[in-house]
């Protein structure tokens, strides 16, 4: 379900006020109404008129006609989850593969930025995650979120070691993509921060997916110590998180 309006402005808002650079809207991977996703569009349209902070929408797989709707309601990046792609390893092809192909292509007609998520431990391979990291600078995917898996709490992730070096890859493939953490960071040894001199420069940061009490100003405090700079909304245009 859509959040009402008030909601979604109260988040805007306190993203705005965490000087992060976006809020999110949307009904997850399965493909949305027209209704559906006209409300969304109506939704985004709000927001971008009351707070200068960019929207991501997550509404399944979008066509060429939906992008320019969104791009009509001033909605600029679209969040694509791949877990049904490589669960047990990336297929050559699956109905979910070929929507999704199709999917990325037409955002990249449509000018719609890109936003894919992809978990880590879904039974894939080296193998297959380095096949996606290609296929992702086929398609010039330049916004990339790593999810750990949540397990129970004597075994809640991956090896942060492991993580680390999926970045590194992900970082040589794709030099010039914004790869970021995501769902279940917060469990990691470290929470995820060595990741950071591994290649990532970005992370889903505050209330937004599970991050197990990371908050916005642990976030900032840490990446400085590490010597970044984290950007300013002047200079970056991603999710709602922290770039730099």
């Amino acid at each position: 379900n859509i959040p009402n309006q008030r909601k979604l402005l109260e988040r805007a808002m306190i993203s705005y006020a965490q000087e992060l650079m976006q809020c999110s809207i949307g009904t997850g991977r399965e493909g949305s109404k027209a209704e559906t996703f006209e409300q969304i569009c109506q939704r985004v349209c709000e927001i971008q008129q009351a707070v200068p902070v960019d929207v991501c929408v997550h509404a399944g797989f979008l066509d060429g006609a939906q992008y320019m709707r969104l791009k009509e309601a001033e909605g600029r990046q679209v969040y694509y989850d791949l877990d049904c792609l490589w669960q047990g390893g990336m297929p050559a092809k699956t109905t979910s593969y070929d929507k999704w192909i199709k999917a990325a292509r037409n955002a990249g007609k449509e000018g719609i930025s890109l936003c894919m998520g992809v978990s880590i431990g879904l039974g894939e391979g080296w193998k297959d995650r380095i096949k996606m990291a290609f296929l992702l600078r086929e398609l010039k995917i330049k916004d990339v979120v790593f999810h750990t898996m949540n397990r129970d709490a004597e075994d809640s992730s991956i090896p942060v070691d492991e993580l680390r070096r999926m970045v590194a890859i992900y970082r040589f493939i794709l030099p010039k993509a914004v790869i970021r953490l995501g769902n279940g960071r917060g469990f990691l040894q470290d929470k995820g921060y060595s990741c950071f001199c591994a290649g990532a420069n970005g992370a889903v940061t505050g209330d937004m997916l599970n991050t197990a009490g990371i908050t916005v100003e642990m976030d900032q405090e840490q990446i400085e110590k590490l010597g970044y700079k984290i950007k300013d909304r002047k200079s970056a245009r991603t999710r709602k998180d922290l770039s730099f």
